[in-house]
């Protein structure tokens, strides 16, 4: 399985708990907002579908940062500094 099928076949992983999360604080603000407009509910709609896009978008690129190879991107000890990496 090469690189970026590892990360899809990952992030689609994740994002099945990561969705149910967003879909069950959306269904409790849905309750909370029953009485109020429709407008408000539908832009309370649209920003959950939005959160569940970029939840799969963050959800691939974490992957594929994670298990970069070496001539990829950077590895995260380069990343972070060695005085916050190591303790005292």
């Amino acid at each position: 399985m090469n690189a970026v099928t590892q990360a899809l076949s990952a992030a689609l992983i994740h994002i099945v708990w990561q969705s149910a999360l967003i879909v069950l604080v959306l269904w409790i603000a849905l309750i909370v907002l029953k009485n109020r407009s429709a407008q408000v509910r539908y832009a309370v709609n649209c920003v959950a579908l939005f959160v569940l896009a970029m939840t799969f978008i963050v959800a691939v690129v974490g992957v594929v940062y994670l298990n970069a190879s070496p001539s990829g991107l950077p590895a995260l000890s380069s990343v972070v500094p060695a005085s916050v990496s190591t303790a005292n």
